[in-house]
């Protein structure tokens, strides 16, 4: 690796708050209360996450965001674009704290009376 290269990559960790891990998750940005964007997360950290797709320019500059965990669990984050490139964007999240997790199998059951 050159001394440029080597610099930006020093540089790019710099400006991280927290280290991100490599992933491939299915994603939903959810705008308009309900209108939502399709997308993958390619790495995620506590603070942010690269996500990839082609439909983020009908996204405003903040919106919830799904991420999908596996095994039907989700988890919710306000989150806020940074930067943006032709198919990807880079986001933060807007809170430490998770906003909700839900998991598609535990809607509400009722019980006949």
């Amino acid at each position: 690796m050159n001394a440029a290269m080597d610099m930006r990559v020093n540089d790019e960790a710099e400006r991280r708050r927290a280290p991100r891990s490599r992933c491939l998750r299915k994603a939903r940005c959810i705008v308009n209360k309900g209108a939502d964007v399709a997308a993958l997360v390619r790495n995620i950290s506590e603070t942010g996450a690269k996500l990839t797709g082609d439909a983020f320019y009908r996204l405003p500059e903040e919106f919830d965001l799904q991420i999908d965990k596996g095994s039907g669990e989700f988890m919710l984050r306000r989150a806020r674009r940074v930067w943006s490139h032709r198919d990807s964007i880079g986001v933060t999240f807007l809170e430490a704290r998770r906003i909700a997790e839900a998991r598609e199998d535990e809607t509400p059951r009722f019980s006949p009376d």
